[in-house]
């Protein structure tokens, strides 16, 4: 017997008795923690946050007296282990969640794992900077350059792959060898009317190379029923 389910209204009656359906207090659940879990919110003159070590500040100031590092409070609700963050202060953002102050970057790696405070940081810096492009504009082209060049450097490695297969698979057609295949070398012989068997052979690779595939199949064919006819013929006369 399929059960029913019965939706009160307000007032209304369920199982025999009266209950206010839309009335029930709401006593459990998740607070929002607000703009708390955002890593923009922990800048550097927010209450609670952590400055970075007075050495690792002071290598920060020496590249620029603008620039900041620091990471949220190990309680702060942002749902994974706090990192380091780097700031730039600028005194013309007015955002609400970090006045006066511009997020450079977060410092994690892949995995979105805190990595520890090192050098690294001022290479990221250093790269990025308008000390070194300019403005973004020479950035964003330096960017773009420098995809052109790995794309470039992909081909040449490439081309240069296939040119030594070639190089490699045309030396091995010119090898001189009495037993396989034979090549140009091969028809300076030691004088003798009968030719070598590398000029024999290199002439046939030769011929054959230039004759069509119909008519090579053809000839192999024929070929083919020459050696069955020789091995009747053998058999035929040992009987």
């Amino acid at each position: 017997m399929r059960r029913r389910v019965h939706r009160g209204r307000k007032g209304g009656i369920i199982g025999g008795k009266s209950v206010e359906t839309y009335g029930v207090p709401i006593t459990g659940g998740v607070a929002d923690p607000g703009p708390a879990s955002m890593e923009v919110y922990w800048h550097p003159n927010r209450p609670g946050v952590e400055p970075c070590p007075e050495d690792f500040a002071q290598k920060l100031r020496d590249a620029n007296g603008d620039l900041a590092c620091c990471r949220p409070p190990a309680g702060a609700p942002i749902g994974k282990a706090p990192a380091w963050i780097i700031w730039y202060r600028r005194g013309r953002v007015t955002h609400r969640l970090c006045p006066g102050w511009l997020l450079l970057f977060v410092w994690r790696n892949d995995r979105d794992e805190p990595e520890p405070l090192d050098e690294r940081i001022f290479a990221v810096l250093y790269a990025s900077s308008a000390f070194k492009w300019g403005d973004g504009q020479k950035y964003f082209d330096r960017a773009l350059t420098q995809v052109e060049a790995d794309r470039k450097a992909i081909r040449e490695k490439d081309f240069q792959n296939e040119r030594k297969a070639k190089q490699r698979e045309l030396l091995a057609s010119h090898r001189i060898s009495n037993l396989g295949d034979g090549s140009r070398s091969a028809l300076h012989h030691d004088g003798s009317v009968v030719p070598s068997p590398g000029e024999l052979a290199w002439r046939e690779q030769r011929r054959r190379r230039m004759m069509p595939s119909e008519m090579l199949k053809a000839e192999d064919e024929a070929r083919d029923r020459a050696r069955a006819l020789d091995a009747d013929y053998d058999k035929n006369k040992v009987n």
